[in-house]
Parts: structure tokens; C-alpha cells; sequence
């Protein structure tokens, strides 16, 4: 296998691993390069190629901490001092071909004032976890990696269940960050299908983990992919071809009954709108004139700004003389004031028909027909669009569906 030398954020060398030995060795690599192999996540200082993992703690030793008020009442050290020691007692050990004996781990407990694997619980689970993505560095584990992790676990006083689940964790965040990589790269799909199911079939996890795994990949790779769309804008046919392809190669769905789905289909729906012929739509019941062809019909409600009284008040100088009980008679001036204010008013309820010549409302109460000379502009609302006439009375027409179909058609025959 091939080692690939860094130094300087460049690419120096491709070698052999027993060439790189001898480089390092004579001088020609420094200990400050980088290397990476197939199978890495990242790079790594040389050195690292060739030590005794097993050797390396992967954290740094805890800092020093003053004992809070409870430890100093019942005598026992702080949480920085007591997780020194216990981390000098790792470093002190050979773990990987030997165990911390019981009679030191009670010598450290007598010390501390305290069980310090208990009482730091959590802080062993992450300890744990350190070890675990350190040996996963190279992508396997072997089997005296294995046998090390047993005796670390041991070691920390976590049980067999709660080192699997740690080490079940660590190689599916590994895998879904070697199968984020794999997809960053620029290359056929198919190349990218094989390298993902080549990373599955090396990776020792349970297929319900690894599938998992691999989902939650998938459905952050689709959304960023999708994350342009998301408003609904237009997709071309080979856009919607590499997504569905990128899904189809991760086995994630993006059926009509998805959400991804639906959006890719309707987004796909726009782009047709925008660039390829428009729909028909036939036996309408309106009399279309010769050459006219329907493209879009739906029920709408037809909306216009009116003008409504909102408020009314009275005024003027005067007084009131009263005469019996609740009735009183007014002397003097007496002025009505109206305040009034533009409001969307309903109109009717029927149906718009954009046409190749036109647009027509058929209401229950009211018809229009305007010509496309006659629009200046159209808005797209969320539930509605607008025309904008060259005389007054701009229609608004509300729908349930979506409007940017309509939209879409208006546009089009509008410019031309």
C-alpha cells in the first residue's frame, strides 16, 4: 500500500511503507511531515507511522484543580488531582499487552479519598471513547487493538456493554465520515457506488447499525443537494437525474411519497412550465376563439382593493338638552366623520382560464375577460397571484393549490 507524504500542505511523495522508513530514517522526510494512506479519515505527523500505538495516551493529562468546600470536609482530592493520578497510572501501564492490577486501582482509590472510576463516570466514557477512535485511525481494528481496548475498558471500570456501544458508535461516525468523503469526491457515480459498498463491507458493524448509519448520510447529502430547490425553483431534467441517481446509490428513497420526492417532481413540474411546451388543457367550458388553446384552468376566489369605511366618529359644537329618561335633545352643529382605508375585498368565487389569447374569470356573480396587452405585470403570492392591468381594478385571484403554475403560464405568454 501506498504512503502519501505531506509537507507543507503539499503532496511530496508516494512510497512504499519501508522506503518511508528509510527516508525518515536518513533524514530525507522531517517529523514535522504529514502521512495518509488508503483507508485514513485524516493525515497524520509521520511519526505516528511507525510508533507503538499502544504506547500513546490520546488525551492530555487532566489540569490541576482546587478542592471545592465538600472535598475538603470529607478529605478527599480534587477532581483535576484525582483524574492525574489516575491518568499517571494509565501512562504508567503497558496496556497494550498487560492490565492495571486491582491492588493499584485500590491504592488510587485509598489516595483520592473517593472510587474515582465511579465518581468521574462520564469522564471515562470519553476517555474510552479517545482510545477507541485512536486505534480506528488506520480504519481497523486489529486484534491486538482488540485485546487493548478489552484491558482499557477493564481498566476504566466500564462493562462489556458499554465498551461495545462506545465502539459501535465510534466506527459509524467513522464510516459516515469516510462515506461523506467518498461522496465529496468528483467522479462517476458508479465509482462512488463501489468505494461506499467496498467501505460497508470492511466496516464490522451490525447491518442495522451500518444502515443507520449510512441513512443519516444519505439524507444530509440529499438535503444539501436539495437545498437550492427548496423554494421551489426550477430543475432541469439533468439535475433531477443526478439526485435521483445520488439516492438511488445510496439507497435512500425519494419516492412521490417522500418529501424529497415531491419536491424534485414538482420542481421538475416548474422547469418543464418554464422551458418546454406548455400544457393543454382541453374541454373547457368556455368558447375559445380560433386558434386559442387553454394551458391552465382552476377554481379560484376573485379578490380587489375597495375602498371600506373603518371607522366613523361625530363632532361639531353644540349640547344636548335633556328631556326624559335616555332621551335627549341636541342643539347646534353636528358633523359625521368617516375614516376609511384600502382593504383586499372578495368579489366573486368561479374559474380562471389563462389561455394562449387571454384570461377569463367565470364567477357565479361575475366575468372577466383581459386580454395579455392588457397586464402589465404578474405576482406570485403564496396562495394567490395578482395582475397588474393598465387601467385600474387589479384582479387578485386566491387558490388552495399551489399558484406558481399559473404564475409560471402567465409569465410566459405575457413576455411573449
Amino acid at each position: 500500500m501506498l504512503i502519501h507524504i505531506a509537507r507543507n500542505g503539499k503532496v511530496i511523495a508516494q512510497l512504499e511503507e519501508s522506503l518511508v522508513r528509510e527516508k525518515l530514517t536518513a533524514g530525507e522526510f522531517l517529523a514535522t511531515d504529514y502521512y495518509w494512506k488508503e483507508g485514513m479519515f485524516t493525515w497524520q505527523l509521520l511519526p505516528l507511522l511507525f510508533a507503538k500505538v499502544e504506547a500513546r495516551i490520546p488525551f492530555p493529562r487532566p489540569a490541576k484543580t482546587l478542592p471545592g468546600v465538600w472535598d475538603r470536609m470529607i478529605g478527599r482530592l480534587s477532581e483535576g488531582d484525582a483524574l492525574g493520578k489516575l491518568w499517571d497510572l494509565l501512562a504508567a501501564s503497558d496496556l497494550s499487552g498487560g492490565e492495571v492490577s486491582a491492588a493499584d486501582l485500590a491504592a488510587l482509590d485509598e489516595a483520592c479519598g473517593c472510587k474515582v472510576r465511579r465518581r468521574f463516570r462520564a469522564e471515562m466514557l470519553k476517555w474510552y471513547r479517545a482510545y477507541v477512535d485512536m486505534y480506528l485511525a488506520d480504519e481497523f481494528y486489529t486484534p491486538d487493538e482488540v485485546a487493548s481496548l478489552q484491558r482499557i475498558a477493564l481498566a476504566l471500570g466500564i462493562d462489556s456493554q458499554e465498551a461495545t456501544t462506545a465502539a459501535n458508535t465510534a466506527v459509524a461516525d467513522f464510516y459516515a465520515s469516510r462515506m461523506k468523503l467518498e461522496l465529496a469526491v468528483d467522479r462517476p457515480l458508479a465509482e462512488t457506488a463501489q468505494k461506499i459498498d467496498a467501505l460497508a463491507a470492511r466496516v464490522a458493524l451490525a447491518p442495522a447499525i451500518l444502515a443507520q448509519a449510512r441513512e443519516g448520510v444519505a439524507r444530509t447529502h440529499i438535503a444539501s443537494l436539495l437545498q437550492n430547490f427548496e423554494n421551489g425553483a426550477p430543475m432541469s431534467p439533468d439535475e433531477v437525474a443526478h439526485i435521483t441517481e445520488t439516492a438511488a446509490v445510496l439507497r435512500y428513497p425519494v419516492g412521490p411519497e417522500t418529501a424529497e420526492g415531491r419536491l424534485l417532481a414538482a420542481c421538475a413540474q416548474r422547469w418543464k412550465l418554464l422551458n418546454g411546451p406548455l400544457p393543454v388543457v382541453s374541454g373547457v367550458p368556455i368558447l375559445l376563439q380560433r386558434g386559442e388553446v387553454c394551458h391552465w384552468a382552476g377554481a379560484v376566489e376573485y379578490l380587489q382593493i375597495k375602498k371600506v369605511v373603518v371607522r366613523r366618529s361625530y363632532g361639531g359644537f353644540g349640547f344636548s338638552i335633556p328631556i326624559m329618561r335616555g332621551i335627549s335633545y341636541r342643539v347646534g352643529n353636528y358633523d359625521l366623520n368617516r375614516e376609511s382605508e384600502n382593504q383586499m375585498t372578495k368579489i366573486d368565487e368561479g374559474t380562471v382560464y389563462i389561455t394562449s389569447k387571454r384570461i377569463v374569470f367565470d364567477g357565479q356573480l361575475k366575468n372577466l375577460n383581459i386580454p395579455y396587452t392588457k397586464v402589465i405585470g404578474v405576482t406570485c403570492f403564496k396562495n394567490a397571484f395578482g395582475l397588474d392591468l393598465a387601467s385600474s381594478g387589479d384582479p387578485c385571484f386566491t387558490m388552495t393549490d399551489d399558484p406558481r403554475p399559473a404564475y409560471d403560464i402567465l409569465n410566459r405568454l405575457c413576455q411573449g
